[in-house]
């Protein structure tokens, strides 16, 4: 137990929303112009929405879910009125 709190406490943090949106970019994450599912990542000072469709949106979640393994955040995903919180 106190190792996992030593790793919990040593998550790295994002700067800005710019600074993630870019590492997600990075990552391969693709962002849809015509978007039927969110996926909210919400760091400690702010949230980003990434705008996704049905097509991308395994391949999508599963990049930000690896991407965001060492980060201290919480990825909520919005299927146009429902709410999953990861």
């Amino acid at each position: 137990y106190e190792d996992y709190c030593r790793l919990k406490q040593k998550r790295k943090l994002f700067q800005n929303e710019q600074d993630l949106r870019s590492y997600l970019f990075n990552a391969g994450v693709k962002f849809s112009e015509n978007p039927n599912i969110f996926i909210t990542v919400k760091m400690k000072d702010f949230v980003v929405c990434i705008n996704t469709d049905y097509r991308n949106f395994s391949f999508n979640s599963e990049l930000i879910r690896l991407a965001l393994i060492d980060y201290e955040c919480q990825i909520e995903i919005n299927f146009e009125n429902e709410t999953l919180i990861k």
